[in-house]
């Protein structure tokens, strides 16, 4: 950021410089698409297919057969969820968890 604010020269065009790439990406997370992967473990498979394919047509490539069996294993199993306990749940973990925050 000192480097934006030395290229620029004033606070007010720093702010919209490293505001506006921020706004944007919120503006138009709509028309990103979700992950297969997070959608078929959400059980949303025919949403995850559709995705895939969508990926395969802009390459120029054809899905395997058994992309939807695949899925579908996926989609059957559990995922464990974990909370903000399971930061601190070893040292290694604790010590990490501790950097990210001081540096944020």
């Amino acid at each position: 950021m000192p480097m934006i604010a030395w290229v620029v020269g004033d606070w007010r065009y720093m702010i919209l410089a490293t505001t506006l790439p921020c706004t944007v990406a919120f503006l138009l997370q709509g028309m990103m698409p979700e992950s297969p992967r997070w959608l078929a473990s959400r059980g949303k498979v025919k949403r995850a297919m559709a995705s895939l394919q969508y990926i395969a047509d802009v390459n120029g490539k054809q899905l395997p057969e058994d992309t939807l069996p695949v899925l579908e294993a996926i989609a059957s199993r559990k995922e464990k969820t974990f909370g903000i306990p399971s930061l601190f749940s070893n040292a290694r973990l604790a010590k990490n968890t501790f950097m990210i925050i001081t540096c944020w």
